[in-house]
């Protein structure tokens, strides 16, 4: 018999510890669902995620902007995208102006993209801090083949996707079939790609590298979703990802910054850098957070919450736009699990 694969350290099957994650990473897309819903009753649904895309996504921005700006390694890592994508934003507005449609198709397709992706960037991080060598196209297949499933099923969901697919002009047939043939396509991938996963994490286990937090993370994940299926209301949908979205990264990148504070040359950090995340704990980093949102509420109770023409409430809505994009876009390589900074502080 072949000598077993000592079992991998508890402290290495989560990210912080159970506690920490369960409350804040796994756990939070169950219990967030329960909260989105029980308040659901209580709050009318749009006002709700109107706040809701206030306080969160608009906190969960500002620590996005703290990374790319205030650690002197990244900016002149990723000098030209981090300065280049706003003049790429201005081109794409100027050659889409006066089709409001556009930029609001790309911000709603992105959005979802990047929801996924988080989610995604969680699991390859189980594996790197449990040494499991993983590619993640399984899980990457996995996560976006259940995500349409859910939505098949879901006409809540389906209804505005297929509906600003045919504002523009995008010929979306609404035929049983379809909708059926949908459900039968994410369906199948999504139990094959199942099926390699509970193969590959087999594999980990017989290794030493099975990582219990992030088999917690993905069941809790899921088990979130399945919850909030019990609406079709677009926005307690909408508010339930806004809220476990934003909770759980605003605490990543403390905890981030955190580490990297600690261990980074004084050279690559910046002095506000260190000031907000230094040891006596989160409160100054809170602060910060509160004060972008504080920040941005005052600009809407300025110029409006306008979604389309001319002025000021117009062109508040575009910087709106591209800061959300930013967002996107910063995040799509600030946070790639295979650089080695990325995992070192996580």
């Amino acid at each position: 018999m072949g000598k077993r694969a000592p079992a991998v350290e508890a402290s290495a099957s989560w990210l912080v510890s159970p506690a920490h994650d369960l409350a804040f990473y796994s756990g939070l897309s169950v219990t967030g669902a329960l909260l989105v819903l029980a308040l659901g009753q209580v709050f009318e649904p749009s006002q709700l995620f109107l706040w809701f895309n206030l306080v969160l996504t608009v906190g969960h921005y500002a620590p996005t902007w703290m990374r790319a700006f205030l650690d002197k390694e990244e900016l002149r890592t990723h000098q030209v995208s981090i300065l280049g994508f706003p003049l790429l934003f201005a081109a794409v507005i100027f050659v889409t102006r006066g089709r409001p449609e556009v930029l609001a198709f790309i911000i709603y397709f992105w959005d979802r993209f990047h929801a996924v992706m988080q989610n995604y960037g969680f699991l390859r991080l189980y594996d790197a801090k449990a040494g499991a060598r993983s590619r993640g196209y399984v899980e990457l297949t996995l996560l976006f083949a259940s995500a349409v499933l859910v939505m098949s099923f879901n006409m809540g969901l389906l209804a505005p996707m297929l509906n600003v697919l045919r504002t523009l002009a995008v010929p979306v047939p609404t035929t049983v079939g379809l909708v059926w043939g949908l459900r039968a396509v994410a369906g199948t991938v999504t139990l094959g790609a199942l099926a390699l996963y509970v193969r590959a994490q087999r594999g980990f286990a017989r290794e030493g590298h099975f990582s219990l937090g992030k088999q917690v993370f993905l069941g809790a994940l899921t088990g979130g979703y399945l919850v909030m299926n019990s609406t079709t209301n677009i926005f307690l949908l909408s508010a339930h990802e806004k809220l476990y979205h934003s909770v759980q990264y605003v605490v990543l990148v403390w905890h981030y910054n955190r580490r990297r504070v600690a261990q980074a040359a004084p050279a690559d950090v910046t002095a506000p850098m260190r000031f907000l995340f230094r040891a006596r704990g989160p409160w100054l980093y809170g602060l910060g957070v509160a004060a972008f949102v504080v920040l941005v509420a005052f600009l809407f109770q300025r110029f409006g919450l306008s979604t389309g023409g001319a002025g000021e409430g117009f062109a508040f809505t575009t910087v709106g736009s591209g800061v959300a994009l930013t967002h996107y876009y910063f995040d799509s390589f600030l946070w790639r699990v295979r650089r080695e900074q990325v995992r070192v502080n996580l």
